[in-house]
């Protein structure tokens, strides 16, 4: 299953769940003659709304996804702030991650 296939199949089921999944692109996408900046170089794939006003990020990747240095410094300033951050490589792992920050 490629890292997208794995992103939608964790963004409809945690749907299911009653969260709201939204997709980030990080980085720079070219527009025109020119690129528009996204979220920072690092940001997770997914932030997940739970019920309750919880959050979390979730990094997708594949079962031997590396995670990139500007990723694992965006997870850990997030994190000393307070934030639930995973990375996540199975819809199972995600479910599991989602219902515990639910708890």
């Amino acid at each position: 299953m490629s890292e997208t296939e794995l992103s939608l199949g964790v963004a409809h089921v945690l749907e299911r769940l009653g969260c709201i999944v939204i997709r980030v692109h990080s980085g720079q996408v070219r527009v025109g003659g020119g690129y528009m900046q996204c979220a920072p170089s690092g940001t997770p794939d997914r932030l997940v709304l739970m019920p309750g006003g919880r959050s979390c990020w979730l990094e997708i990747k594949e079962k031997h996804g590396k995670i990139s240095i500007d990723q694992k410094i965006w997870m850990d300033r997030a994190a000393r702030l307070g934030h639930r951050v995973a990375v996540v490589r199975s819809v199972s792992e995600a479910v599991d991650v989602i219902k515990e920050a639910m708890r």
